[in-house]
């Protein structure tokens, strides 16, 4: 290996991954969206499809209730998931990335988006 490729290697790797982290990262859905994304911990998730979600859409914001309908779609990594599979993936990892998509305008939450392996309830 030259020394220009065995030098460029490190640079190409962290873009590689800047690019993946990137590409996780939960979008919106449509125009007018939103989109928080935070450690499950600090998200209480909805008991049933038309619960509510629980968080803080910034730092200084409040806590405030999100609510969800049947539907807002759910995601474990690009994988569409029913909400007892998303609920069960999450439990025991409050450091899990939690995407929380929603209209500021209604705020109804269109979906939740989850860095967690699937996990059968």
């Amino acid at each position: 290996m030259n020394v220009f490729l065995r030098s460029a290697l490190p640079a190409v790797a962290i873009f590689a991954l800047a690019g993946a982290a990137i590409g996780a990262t939960p979008q919106a859905q449509g125009p007018g969206e939103a989109v928080v994304e935070l450690s499950a911990g600090k998200v209480v998730l909805p008991a049933d499809i038309r619960g509510t979600v629980v968080m803080k859409a910034c730092v200084k914001c409040a806590l405030k209730s999100y609510p969800v309908t049947p539907a807002t779609k759910y995601y474990l990594y690009a994988d569409s998931v029913t909400l007892p599979e998303f609920s069960a993936a999450l439990a025991g990892h409050p450091k899990a990335y939690v995407g929380v998509v929603y209209s500021p305008k209604t705020g109804e939450v269109t979906a939740l988006n989850a860095h967690a392996r699937r996990v059968r309830p």
